[in-house]
């Protein structure tokens, strides 16, 4: 167990080039690692990353690969892996099984969040990681090195989808009620404010069936096929959903002119879904996309692909070539 004053003292908070506030618990330095691939997995519940780790499940197992930009003193913060160790010299880069017991039943998906991994097993969501601010759901900020049951609400309801952001988390439940907890100095949480929570709470929302979270705004897709927004505006990642960009969205709305929707997606301060075999995309834009400096579209915008394809190229151009190549098939 580490607490926060023991390897990593809070610091001032910083700003990045869109003006959002980044929790002590997340960071924009980024690791070299390898390029992501340029056809994503036919499995995309069992694969999951930040910048600097990735989580993927293989058979019954779940693996682990990557580390960190926080660092301390020459190590390297890996609690994220769920492989029992909180710090190491270097980054792992051999894949290693996440350290859940046996009785934690299949694990289905995985999420990743900056310093924190969400692991959705048997209707059960475990997390371990960094837990300054909350994401890791145990009623405190003590960061854990192996995956421990999130207590509470969750522990009686069956969870059907997890999402982690940069530093906060949500999950699904049964007739799709939606929870959230963790970092939420931007409404990311959904709760109607800006209050960061220790422990999961319900947000009031349309029943959902699909959820992602980016560093520090979330989307939901409904059953009724919108989406809705919230948290973080200063790029537009919310759509029409905010009165103005730069306005924090304290609650879910719906982002306009999306309809019939089969998927969300949210990555660092981009916002992406997927209508009628069309890629639409929101948010923070890369130079690749629009041919100049990286800027922002504050509504969606059809990116004219299709399917798949669609989907590759929203991950090429938003500059996920910083995530860790998939993991290798592990060895038997």
């Amino acid at each position: 167990m580490l607490a926060i004053n023991t390897h990593f003292p809070p610091e001032p908070e910083r700003k990045d080039s869109f003006g959002v506030g980044i929790s002590p618990s997340s960071t924009l330095d980024l690791l070299p690692v390898p390029p992501l691939p340029a056809t994503p997995s036919p499995s995309p519940r069992a694969i999951a990353f930040s910048a600097h780790h990735l989580l993927q499940i293989q058979g019954d197992r779940a693996l682990s690969v990557g580390g960190s930009a926080l660092q301390e003193e020459g190590e390297v913060f890996v609690g994220h892996l769920g492989t029992g160790d909180e710090w190491t010299d270097q980054p792992r880069r051999t894949p290693l099984d996440v350290t859940l017991p046996a009785d934690a039943g299949a694990c289905v998906e995985v999420a990743a969040g900056d310093l924190h991994s969400l692991f959705l097993c048997g209707g059960r969501v475990w997390s371990c990681g960094g837990g300054w601010q909350g994401p890791l759901g145990h009623g405190d900020e003590a960061s854990h090195a192996c995956p421990r049951p999130i207590a509470g609400p969750l522990a009686t309801l069956r969870v059907f989808h997890i999402a982690a952001g940069g530093a906060h988390s949500l999950a699904v439940t049964e007739g799709g009620a939606l929870w959230s907890w963790g970092w939420g100095r931007h409404g990311q949480l959904g709760l109607g404010d800006t209050a960061s929570r220790l422990s999961p709470c319900r947000v009031h929302a349309p029943p959902t069936v699909q959820v992602a979270a980016g560093r520090a705004h979330s989307l939901l897709l409904a059953a009724d096929g919108s989406v809705h927004a919230f948290g973080c505006t200063t790029a537009g990642q919310c759509g029409r959903a905010a009165p103005s960009v730069g306005a924090a969205v304290l609650d879910p709305r719906r982002v306009d002119g999306l309809n019939g929707v089969c998927e969300v997606i949210a990555w660092r301060d981009s916002s992406a879904a997927v209508q009628g075999g069309s890629l639409y995309r929101w948010g923070a834009v890369p130079p690749s996309v629009v041919g100049g400096e990286r800027t922002s579209m504050p509504t969606p915008t059809t990116m004219c692909a299709e399917g798949s394809a669609a989907m590759s190229a929203f991950l090429a151009e938003a500059g996920w070539g910083a995530a860790p190549a998939l993991l290798p098939p592990a060895p038997l």
